[in-house]
């Protein structure tokens, strides 16, 4: 399985298990909203040039696995870039007891 994109300057395969779960788990993907979130889903990650490559869907939660490019990794990263940008003193707070 040799799924190595390029771009300009690197190549990169970056892959993410994501699970979306509904507010308090409840059991609410089934019917018509289950036939119509996989388009949803898709058309979200093709919006960041991203690929769905696998999908699950239970009726409390989903499971995907999808590609996404480096330049979104603070998306998929958990956000740091992004928390950093709008605070940037954030980036002066120690992340280990050596730092301190």
């Amino acid at each position: 399985m040799n799924d190595i994109q390029c771009l300009s300057h690197s190549k990169w395969d970056c892959k993410y298990h994501v699970v979306w779960i509904p507010k308090y788990r409840r059991k609410m993907l089934y019917g018509q909203l289950r036939k119509s979130l996989g388009d949803v889903f898709h058309e979200l990650a093709r919006q960041r040039e991203s690929r769905v490559l696998e999908g699950h869907l239970q009726p409390d939660h989903v499971h995907m696995l999808i590609s996404i490019p480096p330049k979104y990794w603070g998306i998929a990263g958990g956000g740091v870039y992004e928390r950093e940008k709008r605070n940037p003193y954030s980036a002066d707070v120690p992340w280990s007891k050596e730092e301190l």
